[in-house]
């Protein structure tokens, strides 16, 4: 019921593709997360200022290059507020 919340993955660390199939992908994920009335959309940390307000969750998946200062502190922030 009511808006759909929405789900970000974080892009830009070599992580699995929200779109891509099979094993290295999460296509399957996030389809299964719209069943249950989420949007699921990417998000690239180092352009950013802030987390966006509409942000129900911030999911980091398996990156393989370390995140830039500026980007851990924005997600610190993000779980800081609640």
């Amino acid at each position: 019921r009511g808006e759909a919340k929405k789900i970000y993955f974080v892009q830009g660390h070599d992580e699995p593709d929200l779109q891509g199939m099979g094993e290295a992908g999460l296509s399957n994920f996030a389809g299964a997360l719209g069943d249950e009335h989420f949007t699921v959309d990417s998000i690239v940390l180092g352009s950013r200022a802030n987390i966006p307000d509409d942000a129900a969750a911030v999911i980091l998946v398996s990156p393989k290059k370390p995140l830039l200062p500026q980007e851990r502190e924005l997600l610190i922030k993000y779980a800081d507020q609640g």
